[in-house]
Parts: C-alpha cells; sequence; structure tokens
C-alpha cells in the first residue's frame, strides 16, 4: 500500500466538503412606504460571506441598507422603505454557486388607504 503524501490528504478534504446550500431561501416580501422590510435566509454552513444584491448590483451596508449574520442567518434590512425600494432582491454566497432571490414591492399608504376603503363599502 503506498503512503498517502499530504498534498493528496487536503484535496481529499476538499472533495469531501459538501458545498453551501440555502437552508432557508429568500421569500417575496410587501411592504407599505416608511415601514421595515425584511429578508433573511439561512445557510447549510455558519459564518459564510454573501453579497446583496438589488436588479443585479451589488448593495453595501448603510443607513439605507442594514446587512447583518447571525451563524448561518444573513439578513438584509430596510429601515424606512420608499417606492424606489421595489425590485429584485439577491444573495448570493461568495465562492460559491448558491443564490436565492426574491421580489420586494413597496405600496404607498395612500394605496393602502384606497385599498381599504373600497374593501369595506
Amino acid at each position: 500500500m503506498e503512503p498517502l503524501h499530504s498534498c493528496g490528504l487536503g484535496l481529499l478534504a476538499h472533495l469531501a466538503e459538501a458545498p453551501v446550500s440555502f437552508v432557508k431561501d429568500l421569500t417575496d416580501s410587501v411592504s407599505v412606504e416608511n415601514d421595515v422590510a425584511t429578508f433573511e435566509c439561512e445557510l447549510s454552513k455558519p459564518n459564510k460571506k454573501v453579497s446583496w444584491l438589488k436588479n443585479g448590483k451589488p448593495l453595501k451596508p448603510s443607513d439605507k441598507h442594514e446587512i447583518v449574520t447571525e451563524g448561518p442567518r444573513h439578513f438584509l434590512r430596510i429601515p424606512k422603505c420608499e417606492l424606489k425600494d421595489a425590485g429584485d432582491f439577491s444573495v448570493k454566497v461568495d465562492g460559491e454557486s448558491a443564490v436565492s432571490s426574491a421580489k420586494l414591492s413597496v405600496h404607498g399608504q395612500c394605496d393602502i388607504f384606497t385599498s381599504l376603503t373600497f374593501k369595506t363599502s
């Protein structure tokens, strides 16, 4: 039997490691102007770095976009939604092929009031 070389063991360990996957995908969200919108996902492994995107463009942490990681759970929070915040959001695990996507719809406060008024008549 031939001895295993250290570089061969590293390759075997790398091949045996399962890719990261989503345990909980993003889900579509509906918000009202000035309300909070939150996207949440959970990965199969903790503390993995992810990138958030809106309409295919990267998002950075800011007053407008709060990005939080808690172990395997990742959150994108929009504290005060505006109509222009509506769009397609996705989260991608850096260095992996795993991606999850969802839509955010934002309704104006007048839209909600009008909708409720007509439904009660």
